[in-house]
Formats: C-alpha cells, sequence, structure tokens
C-alpha cells in the first residue's frame, strides 16, 4: 500500500493527536485493574498485561506501521480516577514491554549461536565431503557417503542463512514493536 492511501487508511480507524500528528490507541477499562492479567499475583509493576489488551496491541501494531510512534490513551470512568494507579499502570506497562524487549534480544542471541553453529557444521560435513574425493576411488559406499556429506553441509549452511534472515526478521520486528509501546506516551481520559 502506498504511503498516502495508507495515511488516509489509518486515519479513519485512528484518531491523532492535534499537536504531534501521532496515532492515537484508545482503549475503555472499567477500572484500572482491567490493564493486567487478573490471575498474576505479581506487584503491579511486574504484572503480567491482560490477554485481550495484548491481543488487542497487537492488531493495532500490525494496523500502524512501525515508522509512526502511538500513544496509548485509556478511557476510565471519572468515579475511579487516582493519579497513583495510573503512574502504576505506565510503569507496569513499560516494565512488560521492557521484558518483551529482552526475551526478544535474548532470542535473538539464540539465533545468532545457532547460526553459528549451523555454519561450523556445514563447513566440517562439506570439507570432510571434499577430502573424502581423495578417497573414493571406485567405493559404492563411501561414495554415498560423501553424497550425503555434501547434501547434509548445503543444508546446514541453508538452515543458517535462514535463521539469519528469515527467523531473525520476525523478532527483530517484534523488538521495533516492543519498544515503540515501551516509549509510549500514556494518556487517561475519564468519561462519565
Amino acid at each position: 500500500m502506498s504511503p498516502e492511501p495508507q495515511k488516509n487508511f489509518l486515519n479513519r480507524i485512528y484518531s491523532q493527536d492535534p499537536a504531534s500528528g501521532t496515532y492515537v490507541i484508545e482503549a475503555s477499562l472499567n477500572g484500572y485493574l482491567d490493564v493486567f492479567n487478573k490471575w498474576d499475583p505479581a506487584p503491579f509493576e511486574r504484572r503480567d498485561l491482560d490477554s485481550h489488551l495484548k491481543r488487542f496491541l497487537e492488531e493495532c501494531a500490525s494496523d500502524i506501521p512501525l515508522r509512526y510512534p502511538v500513544i496509548l490513551c485509556f478511557h476510565v470512568p471519572h468515579e475511579k480516577r487516582d493519579q497513583a494507579k495510573e503512574d502504576l499502570i505506565c510503569s507496569g506497562i513499560r516494565t512488560y514491554f521492557s521484558l518483551q524487549i529482552h526475551v526478544v534480544k535474548r532470542a535473538m542471541h539464540g539465533h545468532n549461536r545457532r547460526a553459528f553453529s549451523y555454519v561450523m557444521t556445514s563447513v566440517v560435513f562439506l570439507l570432510a565431503a571434499f577430502y573424502l574425493e581423495e578417497v573414493l576411488k571406485g567405493n559404492v559406499l563411501l561414495k554415498i557417503l560423501q553424497e550425503g556429506l555434501y547434501i547434509g553441509g548445503w543444508v546446514f549452511l541453508w538452515e543458517a542463512m535462514a535463521t539469519v534472515t528469515f527467523r531473525k526478521n520476525d523478532l527483530r520486528e517484534n523488538l521495533r514493536k516492543c519498544e515503540r509501546y515501551r516509549d509510549a506516551e500514556f494518556r487517561f481520559r475519564y468519561v462519565p
């Protein structure tokens, strides 16, 4: 989708902050506790987000391109207004996404280690197959082993490339989404 029609589409779905032009993701809450998983016994600043809110934020993240920052605006009943709880919610959401960033970075590091081991295995297989060429001289079983080593070497090399390019791209995108939410501005609107 070209940038102009995409922007028009986004403007129909999401409101924009008049001052900055930043897209605003709005969510209604019956109470402040709706943000967090009710079954998580951890303190609010370390609590997991509610599964419905997580799914909603994931959908919004897929709608709004990563190049645009966002504002998270929570609509709360006016009679439940509590500044201390709002501060806890902001801190808890930032902590949640900071933890997600840590998890994604750890997964990326694991992908790098795995890709390196695949490359090393590939090199060993391909070198073994190359040097078996000298030994073969008509032995059918060794020729089959050599072909298997060549195939295995190329498969491990392909797996290393797929890990570094395709699978790691998904993690990079997830990392950028989490960073965007961690760095988002939080607002609270009070409804009668």
